[in-house]
């Protein structure tokens, strides 16, 4: 799934290898476990949670990895192990090693689709039992070795966490600061009470046996789209390009920034990748999910969130309208494009002035992280700065009045090419 270009603003490499190449694995093993909220249904038979001990709400720590994936650990036996954690799971899945730790006791076969659709079959332990801190979950899981399939650059894993674990309990997430809140019924109405409801359903998948949770937004036209709540999305929000026309989107554009009502005073802007061929309306982010605190009771098919946090775009930071041209004042907001493999890339650059330090950051559009700018200056019209993908890579953007052209890196020979931006604030 990885891009054909990057999209950060400047954008010095043509994909997401500057991070970590986990994103086409990540939304395989996402998209190769989970179902379409059209088969959604109560399940006739869910895992079988012990009770907490206690009042109190289990916090479960994460653990945050490359990218956006996070792990958590679990009691396999007489062992413990990291599995990942992946609210687009839709099962349990185990490691060939755990399979034979726990004396797997053969089950039914497991049913699901990509993506794109592709049917996908695979074997089944039956009544497994896991321990997650105090609780413990038995269910069917399925085999897999997914620290294969992740490749060398993810955490060392032996299986995947689901929703499903979680069947009929409320559950809080918590990204931005790593953690899992299992609620009890007093925790999960104090939990609430700040937070917005937003609409949801569940998908149980073919066979009853899966969990996956569905966000609907409502667009102009008065429909509803289903985009799955997909914490282990390591790319942006993945959205189909009829949801995203129904949305008021560009449908014909890679990448954008879409506008969006998550509930009454909860507009958000999420960066968007355009994903032709797929069965789903959208899939959430891991990042866009990092930006809120998220509370859902799976028992009662109830989900909301909190304040979400802005991302840096040209409308969601207030300025100057008439800005002074940088030549005189560099601090502002600028729209920039860079020329990637023959492609513009879009995108914003935000520059202040700390400790009497030039400083600024930049996200490109339909990217969910902004990244630092290095060694910020500006020497009469000339503005310079560094991104580090991980090497430094020079900006040089020179102006005339409010628009500044340029190049990034070599400025094409090895690594590079152009760039330009335009100070709007």
């Amino acid at each position: 799934m990885g891009r054909a270009a990057c999209n950060r603003a400047p954008c010095p490499l043509p994909n997401h290898a500057m991070r970590y190449s986990l994103t086409r694995a990540a939304l395989l093993l996402s998209s190769l476990l989970t179902s379409h909220p059209a088969v959604a249904q109560r399940a006739t038979a869910q895992p079988v949670n012990t009770a907490l001990a206690g009042e109190r709400p289990l916090v479960v720590p994460l653990v945050r990895g490359p990218g956006h994936l996070r792990t958590i650990r679990v009691q396999v036996g007489g062992d413990s192990a990291d599995y990942l954690f992946d609210t687009g799971g839709g099962v349990t899945v185990i490691s060939p090693q755990d399979s034979a730790l726990l004396r797997c006791v053969p089950g039914g076969r497991g049913f699901g689709v990509r993506l794109t659709g592709e049917a996908l079959t695979g074997r089944n332990c039956a009544n497994v039992t896991l321990g997650i801190g105090q609780l413990r979950v038995t269910t069917d899981a399925g085999v897999m070795d997914l620290a294969k399939m992740l490749g060398p650059k993810a955490p060392p894993v032996r299986g995947l966490i689901s929703l499903n674990a979680f069947a009929h309990r409320a559950v809080t997430l918590d990204l931005a600061h790593d953690r899992l809140i299992v609620e009890t019924p007093a925790s999960l109405g104090e939990r609430v009470k700040s937070m917005a409801a937003v609409p949801m359903r569940i998908a149980t998948g073919e066979h009853g046996g899966q969990l996956t949770a569905y966000v609907g937004v409502r667009a102009p036209n008065g429909a509803t789209l289903w985009l799955e709540w997909d914490s282990e999305n390591n790319a942006s929000t993945l959205m189909a390009p009829f949801a995203l026309a129904l949305l008021g989107g560009d449908s014909a554009s890679r990448t954008s920034d879409l506008r969006v009502s998550l509930a009454p005073g909860r507009d958000v802007i999420i960066p968007v990748l355009r994903k032709d061929n797929m069965i789903h309306d959208g899939v959430l982010s891991a990042g866009f999910i990092e930006r809120a605190v998220w509370t859902v009771d799976l028992e009662h098919e109830r989900m909301w969130v909190g304040p979400v946090a802005p991302v840096l775009a040209l409308d969601s930071v207030v300025g100057n309208a008439h800005p002074a041209p940088p030549s005189r004042d560099p601090v502002g907001l600028y729209e920039t494009t860079t020329m990637v493999g023959g492609r513009p890339q879009n995108g914003v650059m935000q520059i202040r002035r700390e400790n009497g330090k030039l400083v600024g950051v930049a996200r490109g559009v339909g990217e969910d992280d902004s990244l630092v700018l290095y060694d910020v200056a500006m020497t009469g019209d000339t503005l310079t700065y560094d991104i580090h993908l991980p090497n430094p890579l020079p900006i040089r953007l020179v102006f005339d009045g409010l628009t500044g052209r340029g190049t990034w890196g070599d400025g094409g020979v090895k690594r590079g090419g152009i760039s330009t931006a335009v100070k709007r604030r």
